[in-house]
């Protein structure tokens, strides 16, 4: 009863903004209201893998000391047991995921997430209904447990509507489990995917989208397979493959990432590549024109970084901040202030070197050296961890006890 009254109250705040139902609701939830952000210590890990967007919750990595410890903090909607702190409850701003330290990279879905520690170990929490943690029998939890029989691992991709995990190994081959395992077929725990080796063992060599999804190789080549509707698999045409598929007229891949319905890839020579739907600019070369293959992104070079949401795109430059050195373009929580464009558009706020942008589908979180992390979109849930749910246009400074 008293989750479904703060709910209420939650409701409320986001709609019309009141800061004093929020405090109430925060403290009825057992979460003290939370000072500014701005006078927290600088917090996050700005690597890649080291913050995740979920549908409506959002995880960021510490950074590790000395010894490689390390933690994990969640906020946003928790009733499925997503922020993996033992309590079934929403949180508007940041708290301590349980027992789990020493991690790696983190992912998130729709109401589940997993975390790949450094020991090459992977842990889930969450929402298991459709059979996405990898764990027999197939129930829910709601603080990390360990998936069987993974003992290498070095990267995770999960998709935002919980049908699929991809974990790619120290060897260079893939795991998966859900919906899209590579087989042709689901599987509600791990199996090997067939026919994909060589695979590149950083932590954005996979990336799953909403039903597609891509593996980079160390080669520099991409595959892909699932949905191609909208030639988000980059093959040329609209056919599906529930197998890998290589992604035409790419090389010197470096970082691959996917919306909904389209994809990007990142070059060793700070060039973006985008292929796929595009009604929304999500492809960012000034059109809404549908690409079955790869295309450039105009206008964008010296790029280290990518992360793609729902229908948006983001990069990140190499250029010295203060300049402007981070950019989106699409539909969704851009964080430029302005509305939808087809063009890449730098962010607004202040600029950071360093910095990691992590998308997903309706918000979006910023790390970077030297200061609090950032987060801007939708807030329904609590998932920018600011203190309330009012929706961010701009990039905003988190909060997090504990």
């Amino acid at each position: 009863m008293v989750e479904q009254v703060v709910k209420g109250k939650r409701r409320t705040a986001w709609r019309a903004g009141l800061a004093a139902i929020v405090a109430t609701a925060a403290t009825a939830s057992g979460i003290a209201a939370p000072t500014s952000a701005l006078a927290q210590t600088p917090w996050g890990n700005p690597v890649p893998g080291g913050a995740a967007s979920g549908y409506q919750f959002s995880l960021v990595m510490t950074a590790p000391d000395a010894t490689g410890f390390n933690e994990v903090y969640a906020s946003g909607e928790g009733t499925e047991g997503e922020l993996g702190n033992g309590v079934n409850a929403d949180s508007n701003v940041f708290v301590k995921v349980k027992n789990l330290t020493r991690v790696k990279m983190v992912a998130a879905g729709a109401s589940s997430a997993a975390a790949v520690k450094q020991d090459g170990t992977v842990w889930v929490w969450g929402n298991n209904s459709t059979d996405v943690l990898g764990l027999d029998p197939s129930a829910s939890v709601n603080v990390p447990t360990q998936v069987p029989g993974i003992t290498n691992a070095v990267s995770v991709g999960m998709d935002s509507y919980d049908r699929t995990v991809v974990v790619v190994l120290a060897d260079g081959t893939a795991k998966a489990w859900g919906s899209s395992t590579g087989n042709c077929a689901a599987s509600k725990t791990p199996v090997t995917v067939a026919g994909l080796t060589g695979l590149a063992t950083t932590p954005r060599a996979i990336a799953v989208g909403r039903a597609h999804v891509l593996a980079l190789k160390a080669d520099g080549t991409v595959k892909a397979w699932g949905s191609n509707s909208a030639g988000q698999l980059g093959t040329g045409d609209t056919t599906a493959s529930c197998s890998p598929v290589t992604v035409q007229g790419l090389s010197g891949v470096t970082e691959v990432g996917v919306g909904f319905f389209h994809s990007v890839a990142l070059t060793s020579s700070g060039t973006v590549k985008a292929w796929g739907h595009n009604d929304s600019g999500e492809l960012g070369d000034g059109t809404t024109t549908q690409r079955l293959s790869p295309i450039t992104v105009p206008g964008l070079t010296n790029v280290v970084g990518i992360s793609a949401g729902a229908r948006y795109t983001t990069a990140v430059t190499s250029a010295a901040a203060p300049a402007n050195n981070r950019f989106a373009w699409g539909a969704g929580p851009l964080g430029t202030g302005g509305g939808w464009t087809t063009s890449p558009t730098p962010l607004a706020g202040e600029n950071f070197n360093n910095t990691v942008i992590h998308a997903g589908p309706w918000h979006a979180i910023s790390v970077q050296s030297g200061a609090v992390p950032r987060t801007w979109g939708d807030n329904d849930g609590g998932e920018l961890g600011t203190g309330d749910y009012v929706e961010r246009r701009l990039p905003t400074y988190v909060q997090r006890v504990g």
